[in-house]
């Protein structure tokens, strides 16, 4: 599945975390990836407002758990569970909408930056 992977991290914050060797070109063109994501919103209800706060809650309480497995990296989350990790937001978006059947927008979406702790 194109976005979502299981790279291990790397204690070594400098180290690139993507497959490719970093300076790569992005693994899709974006333009083609945002009409995919405009369309996959047309497909599933957007989100309510409000729906996020339960899962920007569970982020909190496990951050930095989260932060040990996946830093530097973008994780979705949905209903307090990750549901997909990548590199790319843009991609990880399109392949959890797609997987479980949801409005791109609806998981919460967080990247884990190395400086954060």
């Amino acid at each position: 599945m194109t976005g979502v992977t299981n790279v291990e991290p790397t204690d070594d914050p400098l180290t690139c975390l993507r497959p490719a060797p970093c300076g790569d070109p992005p693994t899709r063109d974006y333009d083609e990836l945002a009409r995919e994501l405009e369309e996959a919103g047309k497909q599933f209800p957007p989100p309510e407002r409000g729906d996020e706060v339960p899962d920007a809650r569970w982020f909190e309480a496990n951050a930095q758990a989260l932060y040990q497995q996946y830093k530097g990296m973008h994780v979705a989350i949905l209903n307090g569970a990750v549901i997909g990790a990548g590199l790319d937001e843009l991609e990880l978006r399109l392949d959890v909408s797609r997987k479980y059947h949801i409005h791109p927008d609806r998981a919460l979406v967080v990247h884990l930056f190395s400086a954060l702790w």
